[in-house]
């Protein structure tokens, strides 16, 4: 890679024009987002790629233009350096921790920041949620807190709700469903993953250790 994107990041919150090589279809209409971390932050700078503070770029096809535009996670512990993921009609910036961070998915504002636990028993959570045909996300969670139970959470998010997400606190809260749970094998070390599988009939994960 002839260029370092890691160490060059520059924040543009306001949309800046992409040069385009060649022609962009006018019926092609799309906005994607992408995940670089920025690994320099003053005199300070981070050797792991999980490590860096998030950056988030969006970019917009519209009329055979690329405008795209950039924005920092501004939170050092969770700062979502992970993945974007989409609960009901909003967007979250998330890392593996339980916290995730809601954004406005075309300013790339960020938002409130949720605590997964004021509404499931989850310490950690996958960044890779999954989602049916109806658009329902499903996502899984460990729970670390009880001494001797700990355990895996798998936990669904309607892709249709009544009322806001993450505004009413407890586990019975609008939009959340904590539905099967899992003792880990070893209640002391329970297993590291960053995702897990998901078939028209089964949910997959796989044990393993740290």
């Amino acid at each position: 890679m002839s260029t370092d994107y890691s160490n060059n990041a520059e924040e543009s919150p306001e949309p800046r024009k992409a040069e385009v090589k060649g022609c962009i279809p006018s019926w092609l209409q799309a906005r994607c987002w992408q995940w670089p971390r920025h690994l320099l932050s003053g005199d300070t700078s981070y050797s792991h790629w999980f490590d860096g503070m998030a950056i988030m770029n969006s970019f917009a096809i519209k009329d055979g233009r690329l405008p795209f535009s950039t924005h920092t996670v501004p939170d050092f512990t969770d700062n979502g350096a992970s993945n974007f993921i989409k609960y009901g009609n909003d967007f979250y910036a998330t890392s593996e921790t339980n916290y995730i961070r809601k954004i406005d998915p075309v300013t790339l504002e960020t938002l409130d920041k949720v605590d997964y636990l004021k509404y499931l028993p989850v310490n950690l959570a996958s960044s890779h949620p999954h989602y049916d045909k109806e658009g329902n996300a499903y996502n899984m969670g460990t729970s670390i807190a009880e001494k001797g139970k700990t355990k895996y959470t798998l936990f669904k998010v309607p892709a249709v709700t009544e009322k806001e997400l993450f505004r009413e606190v407890g586990p019975r809260s609008e939009g959340l469903r904590g539905g099967l749970h899992g003792p880990c094998r070893s209640l002391l070390t329970p297993s590291y993953y960053h995702s897990f599988g998901m078939t028209d009939n089964y949910f997959i994960f796989i044990e393993q250790a740290v």
